[in-house]
């Protein structure tokens, strides 16, 4: 597996979000983004690009996803603030993937489209 790959993966989330945003199955929507996150530690690992500052944006994006279905009240909106730190985060670690590409001289997957 490569960079590029791992950054695939992590592309692959964006549409749980939308999901999240509109209160379905909130729990599983987080488990889900917490097992590719473990398959993009394990793609960033292989080529050696796993690093101290990416494990912290992981267990941001994690933290926070979590953090927002655990707030979120059943049948209310969504908590656009909330649900905006999940996306910051996501695209924090997503930039930090996309630089480590580059550095390694991979082309990055382009950008998912939005939902």
């Amino acid at each position: 597996m490569s960079v590029r790959a791992a950054t695939a993966i992590l592309h692959s989330t964006f549409d749980l979000f939308a999901e999240m945003g509109g209160g379905v199955a909130l729990g599983p929507n987080v488990q889900e983004i917490v097992r590719r996150l473990r398959l993009v530690r394990a793609a960033a690992q292989a080529q050696g690009a796993w690093s101290g500052h990416l494990a912290l944006l992981a267990a941001q994006l994690r933290a926070r996803a979590s953090h927002y279905a655990a707030h979120r009240a059943p049948g209310e909106g969504a908590d656009t603030a909330r649900l905006a730190e999940v996306v910051r985060a996501y695209s924090e670690m997503l930039m930090h993937l996309d630089m480590q590409a580059w550095r390694d001289g991979q082309p990055a997957p382009s950008a998912p489209e939005s939902p």
